[in-house]
């Protein structure tokens, strides 16, 4: 069922981005910093973005669900996502900038970039009296532009003062009638929390088609109003003019999660269409992770993605493709797959690919990889296992440690001890799991007594509850 947009989209500079991290550099730098600090988000995102950018977005969504989901506590993972991926400009809120600004202001105190700034930083401290300050002059210099009102309204809201609020955005569709927040006003009487009175009444429907239509003509560009306007012709059975005017609503407004996940489901339950669906879905979660419609958009991503690869990977397999080429698919779950299959299927030679994939961005796959190497091998892989474990990679360095673990007992052992020592955070990770997975009661030990001298707080942080969960 369609749930019509109401209001306008947020404004996102009411809550400035926090500063940019640098930019990406090339990806052998995104996983230097990835094993530098692999219990901090910032690696991970730059990583899942690197590859979004270039097409890859499931291998970027499944790097991203790891890292919310396994490694980082909610509030953590979507302050760095907020950074990363929704942050289009750099903002420094410090005393230092603040005083810059404010002498500048001083020395132009008509500007309401100035001001707009100022107000940013207040909005960001949840500084309400002087944020107030800033936006009231905001709006004496520039009247008509609802976006400093409707500012001005949120910061009341904070305030616990929505009695203000609302008198001040129902006086600005009072002095601007033609504004898209009047429009905006007179569609809430149809749309929203009325939707389910407007379809059932036909002269009520009519009424809505009417007034979304006079909003497109004067609003061609405003999104919601195409949206809205899609679920009313969606409601009056015209599926094609839904279809074209969602698309136009997704169109004109790509940084709202709320109208490409709902894209996302028209695609899903109306059209049947699990291809634009998914892209629609993608969408909205690299927006908001936690966006909602009536299922969290991750779950309807793993479905889509689910099926699509199983597809795939049937075909590879009915039409010969090699084991080579199918651990080269750009869908991850491919790959999982295509290992799996392998494990089955086990054969000396698959080593090498297993290898390789123990380099891949995906940590289902790498450690699927590793798993089925630490199954099969044997004594006679000691010599490829110790050049691994001299990876420049240090990735793929820590997963041969746990092989070695596995394969060689105390010998093993002996080798990932040295790694506790390691400046990167990865080879600490990697060789505490390790210790902990196949080293036994000595294993367990050497964790327990590292923990004692480890300086790094995310790594002392994992540690414990780590250690906590091994005991009896």
């Amino acid at each position: 069922m369609w749930r019509p947009r109401t209001g306008l989209i947020l404004l996102l500079w009411l809550f400035p981005a926090a500063p940019v991290i640098a930019q990406d550099g090339g990806l052998q730098e995104i996983h230097r910093d990835l094993a530098m600090y692999y219990l901090q988000p910032d690696p991970h995102l730059k990583l899942a973005r690197y590859h979004r950018e270039r097409g890859n977005e499931i291998l970027a969504f499944n790097i991203l669900e790891y890292a919310r989901l396994r490694l980082f506590p909610k509030k953590q993972f979507n302050d760095a996502f907020a950074q990363v991926f929704l942050a289009k400009a750099g903002f420094d809120n410090s005393p230092e900038a603040e005083a810059a600004l404010i002498r500048r202001h001083e020395q132009d105190p008509s500007s309401v970039e100035l001001a707009r700034k100022l107000a940013d930083i207040y909005t960001s401290r949840s500084n309400w009296p002087e944020a107030k300050r800033y936006l009231a002059m905001c709006i004496a210099q520039q009247p008509d532009k609802f976006d400093y009102v409707a500012t001005f309204a949120e910061v009341l809201r904070r305030e616990n003062k929505p009695q203000e609020a609302e008198r001040i955005l129902d006086g600005f569709a009072s002095k601007h009638p033609g504004s898209v927040y009047a429009y905006t006003v007179k569609m809430d009487q149809f749309m929203g929390e009325n939707w389910p009175k407007t379809k059932s009444n036909p002269q009520n429907l009519n009424a809505a088609h009417q007034l979304l239509e006079e909003a497109m003509r004067q609003y061609p560009h405003e999104g919601a109003f195409a949206f809205n306007f899609a679920v009313v012709r969606q409601e009056e059975g015209n599926l094609d003019e839904a279809e074209r005017f969602i698309l136009l609503a997704a169109s004109l407004s790509t940084n709202s999660a709320y109208i490409q996940g709902w894209t996302g489901r028209f695609f899903f339950r109306a059209r049947k269409d699990d291809a634009k669906a998914l892209k629609y879905y993608l969408n909205a979660y690299f927006l908001d992770p936690d966006f909602y419609d009536t299922e969290y958009a991750e779950s309807r991503i793993r479905r889509l993605t689910g099926e699509a690869a199983q597809k795939r990977f049937e075909e590879l397999v009915r039409t010969g493709v090699g084991y080579d080429e199918m651990m080269k698919d750009k869908s991850p779950l491919v790959v999982e797959a295509t290992i799996q299959r392998m494990s089955a299927d086990w054969n000396p030679r698959h080593i090498p690919l297993l290898v390789d994939a123990m380099a891949h961005d995906d940590e289902t796959v790498r450690g699927l990889a590793t798993a089925e190497l630490g199954k099969h091998v044997d004594r006679s892989f000691d010599d490829q296992l110790r050049v691994l474990l001299k990876d420049p990679d240090l990735r793929v360095r820590g997963l041969a440690g746990s092989i070695a673990v596995k394969l060689w007992g105390a010998e093993g052992i002996d080798a990932v001890v040295p790694w506790l020592s390691e400046q990167a955070e990865l080879p600490r990770y990697d060789a505490i799991s390790a210790l902990l997975q196949f080293g036994g009661g000595r294993g367990l030990q050497i964790a327990r007594e590292h923990l004692k001298v480890e300086t790094d707080p995310a790594v002392s942080a994992w540690l414990t509850v780590v250690l906590q969960s091994s005991r009896p």
